[in-house]
């Protein structure tokens, strides 16, 4: 496989209020987003958000358990501002399909969880997250 690459410049910020409001706002979406995979998952993320928005920006985009596709649609804002409001778009919708999951999970009888190696498989991830489900 060959790419080819165009960088992307990133745009001066807008407006420095929006961009901190949106900020601050993901931070608690993000955290509780990471806190949903890590029960469901039974792995532990060692994520910190850096202070800078334009890097927290990407490291979200990165951490989303969402198709290439998508990421790939991240990657391609030129905008800070634009990636952590479609970001925060995508925590908003995947959080509620998450708490499912895990209360599904949870119902679930502990002895079939023991039959699967770690407790899932990857064919039981699949059928909840699709086939582009990956451990970042």
């Amino acid at each position: 496989m060959t790419v080819e690459v165009e960088y992307i410049g990133e745009e001066t910020p807008g407006d420095v209020l929006v961009v901190g409001g949106l900020i601050s706002e993901i931070r608690a979406v993000f955290r509780e987003y990471l806190r949903l995979l890590v029960e469901f998952s039974g792995r532990e993320l060692d994520i910190e958000l850096p202070d800078d928005p334009v890097d927290a920006s990407f490291l979200i985009g990165d951490a989303l358990q969402v198709a290439d596709s998508m990421k790939q649609q991240l990657l391609e804002l030129s905008s800070t501002e634009q990636r952590l409001t479609v970001e925060l778009g995508f925590l908003r919708r995947l959080l509620p399909q998450l708490r499912s999951l895990l209360e599904r999970k949870r119902r679930e009888p502990k002895e079939e969880r023991r039959a699967q190696p770690d407790g899932a498989s990857r064919a039981s991830q699949e059928k909840f997250f699709g086939k582009h489900f990956s451990v970042n």
